[in-house]
């Protein structure tokens, strides 16, 4: 259980990087060091996950959310003085440290909680995507279908689903609210969360002044393009009809052992649709594996010149395991040989 300590790493880096105004020392050692121990260290053995979830591990997301607190208050504080350059990592580390964040607060979303639900809602709205709640609860029930988001077509780039994914769940967590509770900003999901991050940007404003108003909207719009791409990788091509069931084989698993320390074990993702009652630690994997970790994933998915050739190869190697072989969304076989993808796999 004290290895998913490591998650709090994150913010607490990024904390520090910001006080002692060297914030690129904490972005660019991320995305570049992180891959590389992802895959020294390797995938997880796979072993049965406990009965009962640790005492400690119930408040990880609690303090990660603590430690959120503490590096936006020094990154806020050191925006006037810092150089140009400076400024760019303060943004940047903001957003990414925002996104990190999503997957503690879908933690706490799914507790029978009253508080451990709160923060869930706070955090959503603090890195700006305030209809997160009643869209993840959409989500669950209409896995794989295209109107719920995060249902992407095998063959589709991220920037060619994003906008339609992102347009479908704000309209469908819309509709589901506006269904259940009105318009009333008390009782709707989605317009008291705005409201609330309406709330956050005013407060960014009065401590920091425009340049704060600005972390703070950069910050909401990478930690929302993060969390988007983060849910394409998760389904990338398990979509389904309306009517048929929905299980855990609609998501992607990831079984590497560093990715799920930093992100409790947000990717074992199949286990987590089979049964979102269950803390992060009692997750077990479930069939589909991803080819590599989250930290390198993330990346490549944003640039599709590599992520159609790999995940091409990564679709038909799994296929041809536990399907027979099957042909690519072009038309013809992937070859495993080629170096890109053979180096990657």
């Amino acid at each position: 259980m004290l290895s998913y300590l490591l998650s709090l790493t994150l913010p607490a880096s990024a904390a520090a990087a910001a006080y002692f105004d060297r914030p690129a020392l904490f972005l660019l050692p991320v995305i570049i060091g992180v891959p590389i121990i992802d895959a020294i260290i390797g995938r997880e053995k796979k072993q049965p996950a406990p009965p009962h979830a640790g005492t400690l591990a119930t408040y990880i997301p609690h303090a990660f959310i603590a430690l959120w607190l503490v590096s936006i208050w020094f990154t806020g504080q050191k925006l006037e003085a810092a150089s140009t350059f400076d400024r760019v990592f303060l943004f940047l580390n903001a957003g990414f440290v925002g996104a990190i964040a999503s997957a503690h607060a879908h933690e706490l979303l799914h507790r029978a909680c009253g508080v451990s639900n709160w923060l869930a809602s706070f955090s959503t709205a603090l890195f700006g995507y305030s209809h997160y709640v009643p869209l993840h609860l959409n989500h669950h029930a209409g896995t794989g279908e295209e109107k719920y988001g995060s249902a992407p077509a095998q063959g589709k780039c991220f920037w060619s689903t994003m906008p339609k994914s992102a347009a479908n769940g704000f309209r469908e967590a819309w509709a589901s609210e506006h269904a259940a509770n009105g318009a009333c900003p008390i009782r709707n999901a989605v317009i008291r969360q705005w409201l609330l991050t309406g709330v956050f940007a005013l407060l960014f404003y009065t401590l920091w002044g425009s340049l704060g108003l600005g972390l703070y909207v950069f910050q909401c719009i990478f930690a929302f393009l993060l969390v988007e791409v983060g849910g394409y990788i998760q389904h990338y091509g398990l979509t389904r009809k309306a009517g048929d069931p929905v299980n855990q084989d609609l998501s992607w698993d990831c079984d590497y052992w560093l990715t799920n320390r930093l992100l409790i074990n947000l990717p074992r993702h199949g286990a987590h649709h089979r049964d979102a009652t269950r803390q992060f630690t009692q997750l077990e994997y479930c069939t589909r594996t991803l080819p590599q970790g989250y930290f390198l994933m993330l990346w490549v998915a944003l640039c599709p010149p590599l992520w159609m050739p790999w995940w091409t190869g990564a679709w038909v190697q799994w296929k041809d395991r536990r399907l027979g072989s099957i042909r690519d969304p072009y038309g013809k076989c992937a070859s495993l040989d080629h170096p890109l993808i053979y180096n990657m796999l």
